[in-house]
């Protein structure tokens, strides 16, 4: 019985709650409206990328970056470096059957290509439905 009248209690106390009101200057609204817009435009996620080659050759790295725009141009691609090797590197996918799905496309043009995991991707990059 004393639970009982000390749930009512709570319950009616945490449902009685009264409204209040805040006057917030129109300059901060805009100043938190721009953050919230930068903070969606930085947004990084991880996902899957085609890694097609890795070498140590800056200028091999590029030219096989041009091969590849020529044949697959639908497909983003991008270099990294990452001592020692230059990593190109093409799609980028919220989940891995979706980027072996690319992987499978273009292993007959790159058999050495594979699936690599990257930790940041910006979300504008991500292909969708591939």
């Amino acid at each position: 019985m004393k639970y009982t009248l000390l749930l009512i209690i709570s319950i009616f106390c945490l449902t009685s709650g009264y409204a209040q009101t805040y006057n917030e200057e129109p300059r901060i609204t805009q100043m938190v409206s721009a953050h919230i817009q930068s903070n969606r435009a930085k947004m990084e996620m991880p996902g899957w990328r085609v890694q097609i080659i890795a070498t140590r050759d800056r200028a091999k790295v590029e030219k096989v970056r041009m091969e590849f725009m020529s044949r697959f141009p639908d497909i983003q691609s991008d270099w990294e470096y990452t001592e020692p090797y230059y990593k190109l590197r093409a799609g980028a996918f919220q989940s891995k059957l979706d980027a072996a799905r690319l992987l499978n496309t273009i292993k007959e043009e790159y058999p050495s290509a594979y699936l690599t995991k990257a930790k940041k991707i910006p979300t504008r990059n991500f292909i969708y439905g591939y």
